[in-house]
């Protein structure tokens, strides 16, 4: 049963099983986004609470960039969460 909620949610946002790093980007970006939107919070006010630009943070929620350590520190602390969370 496990597994077949993985499947669903790797084919809700439309990606293969992971094996490569555009798709590790893009399942850290989308738990980012579905995180900041359960916060309510908006791109400008997590960007304003993070120190993180609107634009990057568009891509790494979209999996267009790479997330370095020291950004992932910060929003984690912003939503509040253990950085591993951002993982799983």
């Amino acid at each position: 049963m496990k597994n077949l909620k993985k499947d669903i949610n790797l084919k809700y946002i439309n990606l293969k099983p992971i094996n490569s790093l555009e798709n590790i980007y893009e399942l850290v970006g989308f738990k980012i986004k579905m995180l900041r939107l359960k916060n309510n919070y908006t791109i400008n006010y997590f960007s304003q609470i993070t120190g993180i630009s609107i634009s990057m943070i568009s891509k790494i929620e979209n999996g267009k960039t790479a997330v370095s350590l020291d950004k992932l520190v910060l929003i984690s602390i912003a939503l509040d969460i253990p950085m591993y969370k951002l993982f799983r």
